[in-house]
């Protein structure tokens, strides 16, 4: 992701657009078919990450693509809290496409990793947390051409 532009909207903006110099993964979400109930978890743990938009778009094909999720902040930098996604009865957009891609590994480092333990007990997730001087997110994707890590 990237500034558009364009654009014509003012900062601060989500997912910590604003404040990227360099690339790097700073949000990642939850896929959800329970958006209310995750929604509720959610605002126990952060409040600020518990605002929930609608949106829509038209596919290439033509095909209607509409989602709910709990919109991302514009700060910190590195959110290591995930934000959550429902695509509702839309087939999810990377089914068209070529390439098949999976996450294999999710790795979040954290200052106090343990104030994460809520992750696990709600969610049903491959997720590694470890205790680091700063937060950061990390990726490990099998990938048609090898595996891959993002950070």
């Amino acid at each position: 992701m990237a500034v558009d532009p364009e654009s014509q909207i003012a900062p601060p903006r989500w997912m910590g657009i604003d404040l990227i110099k360099t690339p790097k993964l700073t949000r990642w979400a939850i896929s959800t078919d329970d958006f209310e109930s995750d929604l509720k978890r959610l605002k126990l743990i952060n409040p600020h990450l518990a605002k929930a938009i609608k949106g829509s778009r038209r596919t290439t094909n033509g095909n209607l693509l509409q989602w709910q999720m709990s919109l991302p902040l514009p700060t910190p930098e590195i959110e290591t809290t995930p934000f959550l996604l429902d695509w509702g009865d839309s087939i999810h957009p990377s089914v068209s496409l070529d390439a098949k891609c999976q996450l294999i590994e999710l790795h979040l480092t954290h200052p106090q990793p343990d104030s994460f333990s809520f992750l696990t007990e709600n969610w049903d997730l491959n997720l590694q947390i470890k205790k680091g001087e700063s937060t950061g997110i990390k990726a490990k994707i099998e990938t048609p051409k090898g595996m891959v890590e993002m950070c």
